[in-house]
């Protein structure tokens, strides 16, 4: 026999849906899911930077440059004016943020619960 530490090998277990529940983030009560959180941070990018910001970014669409066109391109920019309160240039930009915006706006609430007290 020898002396030394027992090692006993380690069975690695499957995650459970408690466990899925420990990563959601709180503040201020609100729980939030790790989507949640993405989200919440693109629609105050999207929000926060003026349009010029925008603008100003280049277009490098794989899909337009191979096809000449892309169904998404402008999207960016269409949510930033639609956020900044101006719909018309939104329109402009991308017709889909007539049903991207409140996509985005319904996922960003069904992702937010309220901590039970």
């Amino acid at each position: 026999m020898t002396a030394g530490r027992c090692t006993r090998s380690r069975v690695e277990r499957k995650p459970t849906i408690e466990d899925t529940e420990n990563t959601k983030t709180r503040i201020r009560g609100v729980e939030l899911a790790p989507e949640g959180v993405l989200l919440a941070g693109a629609v105050l990018a999207l929000a926060a930077l003026p349009l010029p910001f925008w603008e100003r970014l280049p277009h490098i669409c794989l899909n337009r440059h191979l096809f000449g066109f892309c169904v998404g391109c402008g999207s960016a920019r269409a949510l930033a004016a639609l956020f900044h309160g101006q719909p018309a240039l939104a329109l402009g930009y991308n017709l889909n943020c007539v049903a991207t915006a409140p996509l985005m706006l319904a996922l960003l609430a069904s992702s937010l619960r309220h901590r039970s007290l």
